[in-house]
């Protein structure tokens, strides 16, 4: 049921074979187009507060500072510092000729000035420099700050922060000539003017380097605090690290400490507890990546918990050619101080010292009609104001969903499942996410947007039905499970044109499944895992988790191909397709060992996987055994079993020995390419069957003729063998069939030590099956995020609940660890009670979800450092303020020791 809209002025034709027929018709600017404009605004306006990474230039000094250089040497032997490269002993002619080397001026420009230096020497020059209100005392010091200029656009800075040595008289000077070069190179479409945040370095008495940066609308209140504290720029203040620090906080300013590892942090320790300690301090700034480890160390020493600190890479710039080789990566909202210091405060989501992998697929957020019948919707239409959608909004990073029972944070999980799987286990469920009036969502896919309109294909209420049904023919039941067909979905790719105008081009509806699976896998619910579990379906479950993707399309063929053979004609096809199934079997075992190594070698402390191909034998093995428990005349197993080979002394029961021990040095399809090919003496060389007989020289032995299997009858036995298999090929079908099923098979060992404990314990390594049901899911949990990591799975992490099951102790240890390593490069949306989570595992977005009983809806939504969020976390995951107060007194005892 494609819209009849279409888009205009598209033209790539290379994306023709997903569209759909009518994609290159012409329409006027419709009512359509309209509506899902407003959606798409209703998304992504709020979306704002999330930002965008910002490559940032941290620490730059200009000509203001004294040790400024312009140039380095190359030669490595030079002090560049105290050396002939000071930027304050350098003529204009050397600047010129710098600013050329690096590209700044152009032959022709340099020949130029070359040519009427004079002039630019002159009074007359200088004066003009005034008259036009260029902030620059002499073309020198012009083309110092152009070059920086230039430097920054070339290296593709986002932000910069200015910062000389106890002075900002360089900032006005600096952000003069950021805006002239981008006025005379770039235009607004084509990048966004370099923002240049005020910054200054004070040298302390306890010989600490300070970086403060200041609202740059305050310049003067700054300069005035530094006329006051500075005796001289080249000296620095007679205040200590902490008391500027100190007096930061009511000017409202960000503040670290710089180059923290060439510091010998002066000071008695209980100077450095106190300074490494205050509220006031944002973090510290590293010029070598290198040594973050050693510094965080060496840091804990005055304060136990540094993740309230940043941890900022600063390039402490005194030349051209040092800038943009150290670089920060901060998340921005916006360009203004605020939007800087916010992502201070929030560190951990907002500030990398590594530029982060981006997620390459992702929900946006999803909008939400609630109709007559559903029950998640706006306050508004909570409380009968007015019918307006619900609008959730969702971070690349860790969303976590929060509420009270029964607000609807499992619902929001159950639709973005339905959506995006296009099944569901439940009719029931499927039902209940039906009564909403229509559901969208807008997500990415490998950098190309797409907005899903979700219709409900229901019937209309009747007279004896409270809700409206689903429409049979829109599904199918397949596995137990309820596929819905595409009819339910209208998906358009977003395409801006020349003049970022949205357009809408519609997805075939035949494309639908295979783009709707590259963005999402299946959620993980924990009590769906528990079932797994007590139904002992959980080899399936990492099966599947392992081998997603995967192609199956060959082993289907095989499967296929075996079954449809007629009986005359199955030893014939089986016996040709076993040399490439042994050969595809060998290919897949070292695929999967590559992955499963690294696996392994990455979790050595906590999981392994053991890939065991065709391991349950019993499902497949136990029909190729009762062959031989069958005879022409419809005898029992037992009487089979007992009657003798050839008229040897080989049983039956005996050549079920001889396979039930073959089975454990060959897989299942080498035995049958040996025994159906008449590979004897192989056999014979592998395992002898003669060494199953049981001789027997008694009187009714002899009676009877048995004889001894021997080296002269050995083949007619095997013949025998042979001639038995082949007379039962329904159970061979079958058995084959079944170890298709089975061909790949994986087992996980845990570490039931890996735990945030009190003393430090060995590893202790379990199989699945030997673990209780809590360490089952917390395996399992860790399982599914790091083989994600390996196999670089991008698609969003959907998790209900994980914390079921589950102690604090394990949930902090493995699953807040795994969820901060997996956030950055991968989306989470996480329904939670969890505070632990919430607040430990980083995340960048808390969902709150309130209800009345009849409609649930999102109460607030933000940072869980802001304050409103923040009381939510404590109302909602700790029983209230009163309640956290008094845990807070009772853990205090312990904590102040």
């Amino acid at each position: 049921m494609l819209c009849d809209f279409y888009i205009l002025e598209y033209n790539y034709s290379n994306n023709f074979n997903i569209l759909g027929e009518n994609y290159f018709m012409t329409t006027t600017y419709s009512d359509r187009k309209y509506f899902l404009d407003r959606i798409y605004e209703d998304i992504n306006t709020k979306r704002k507060k999330y930002g965008q990474l910002k490559k940032c230039e941290l620490h730059i000094h200009t000509p203001e500072s004294a040790c400024y250089r312009f140039h380095t040497s190359n030669d490595a032997n030079l002090d560049d510092i105290e050396g002939k490269y000071l930027y304050s002993k350098m003529t204009t002619i050397e600047v010129l000729n710098y600013s050329l080397e690096v590209g700044y001026l152009s032959k022709k420009i340099y020949d130029k000035l070359i040519e009427e230096l004079d002039y630019y020497n002159s009074s007359q020059y200088l004066q003009s420099l005034k008259d036009k209100n260029i902030p620059y005392g002499s073309l020198k010091e012009y083309l110092a700050y152009m070059t920086i200029a230039y430097k920054l656009y070339i290296e593709n800075i986002n932000v910069a922060v200015i910062s000389d040595h106890n002075t900002v008289s360089g900032y006005k000077k600096l952000n003069y000539a950021i805006n002239k070069y981008f006025n005379e190179h770039y235009n607004k479409n084509s990048r966004k003017v370099i923002k240049l945040f005020l910054g200054v370095e004070i040298s302390c008495s306890d010989r600490n380097h300070l970086m403060i940066i200041y609202d740059e609308k305050k310049i003067n209140q700054l300069e005035r605090y530094l006329e006051d504290i500075i005796l001289e720029k080249g000296l620095g203040t007679y205040y200590d690290t902490r008391k500027v620090v100190e007096d930061m906080k009511n000017h409202n300013a960000i503040t670290y400490i710089c180059h923290v590892n060439t510091s010998n942090l002066f000071g008695n320790a209980a100077y450095k507890k106190k300074l490494f300690n205050s509220n006031w301090l944002n973090g510290i700034g590293l010029t070598n990546i290198e040594k973050i480890d050693t510094q965080k160390s060496r840091i804990r020493e005055f304060r136990k918990d540094i993740s309230d600190l940043a941890i900022v890479y600063e390039g402490d710039s005194h030349a051209i050619n040092e800038i943009g080789k150290k670089n920060t990566w901060i998340k921005l909202s916006n360009m203004k101080f605020k939007s800087l210091k916010k992502a201070f405060l929030n560190h951990r989501v907002s500030i990398y010292v590594e530029k982060p992998l981006p997620v390459e697929k992702y929900i946006k957020g999803l909008v939400i009609q609630s109709g007559e019948n559903g029950f998640l919707g706006s306050e508004q239409t909570a409380h009968n104001k007015k019918e307006t959608p619900l609008i959730v909004n969702f971070s690349q990073d860790l969303n976590c969903i929060i509420g009270g029972r029964g607000s609807g944070k499992s619902t929001i999980l159950n639709i973005i499942e339905i959506i995006y799987s296009m099944e569901c286990d439940d009719m029931e469920l499927l039902e209940y996410i039906s009564r909403h009036k229509r559901i969208y969502s807008i997500f990415i896919n490998n950098n190309n947007e797409y907005l899903i309109e979700f219709v409900p294909q229901v019937n209309r209420k009747g007279i004896y039905t409270e809700y409206p049904s689903i429409i049979k023919n829109s599904y199918y039941k397949e596995d137990g499970t309820y596929k819905l067909k595409p009819q339910w979905y209208n998906i358009f790719k977003i395409i801006k044109n020349k003049n970022n105008r949205r357009q809408y081009a519609p997805i075939h509806q035949k494309y639908i499944p295979d783009l709707l699976k590259q963005v999402f896998r299946r959620a993980y619910n924990i009590n769906k895992l528990v079932d797994k579990i007590n139904n002992k379906e959980i080899s399936e479950y990492i099966k599947n988790v392992i081998t997603y993707n995967v192609d199956y399309a060959e082993i289907n063929q095989y499967i296929k191909k075996i079954i449809e053979a007629p009986s005359t004609k199955i030893l014939k096809v089986i016996r040709e397709s076993l040399s490439d199934i042994m050969y595809m079997i060998d290919n897949r075992k070292e695929s999967f060992s590559a992955v499963i190594k690294e696996f392994n070698e990455t979790n050595k402390k906590s999981l392994s996987i053991n890939y065991e191909p065709m391991y349950d034998r019993t499902k497949y093995f136990d029909y190729f055994m009762n062959i031989f428990e069958r005879d022409c005349y419809n005898s029992s197993p037992e009487q089979v079993l007992k009657q003798h080979v050839c008229k040897t002394y080989l049983t039956w029961a005996d050549v079920q020995d001889y396979f039930s021990q073959f089975i454990k040095q060959k897989n299942y399809f080498e035995i049958l390419d040996l025994l159906l090919n008449k590979k004897f003496a192989d056999m014979e060389k592998i395992l002898k069957i003669e060494d199953f007989q049981s001789i027997d020289d008694s009187y009714y032995a002899v009676n009877r003729g048995w004889i001894e299997l021997n080296k002269s009858n050995r083949k007619i036995v095997y013949i025998e063998i042979f001639n038995k298999v082949k007379a039962n090929k329904d159970l061979l079908r079958k058995s084959i069939v079944n170890c298709f099923k089975l061909i790949d098979n994986f087992d996980l060992q845990f570490n039931i030590n890996f735990k945030e404990d009190v003393k430090c314990n060995s590893t202790n390594f379990k199989r699945l099956s030997e673990l209780s049901l809590g360490q089952k899911v917390v395996a399992l949990l860790t399982f599914v995020f790091n083989f994600g990591v390996i196999t670089r799975d991008s698609t969003p992490l959907i998790i209900d609940q994980p914390e079921d099951n589950l102690d604090n102790v394990y949930i902090y240890k493995t699953l807040v660890e795994s969820l901060k390593n997996i956030k950055n490069s991968r989306q989470v949306i996480v329904v939670t009670h969890s505070s632990t989570i919430v607040t430990n595992a980083d995340a960048e977005e808390v969902i709150v979800m309130k209800s009345n009983g009849r409609r649930g809806w999102v109460e607030k939504n933000g940072y869980p450092s802001d304050e409103i969020i923040t009381n939510h976390i404590l109302n909602y995951l700790e029983g209230g303020i009163e309640s956290f107060k008094h845990k807070r007194k009772m853990y205090n005892v312990i904590l102040n020791n």
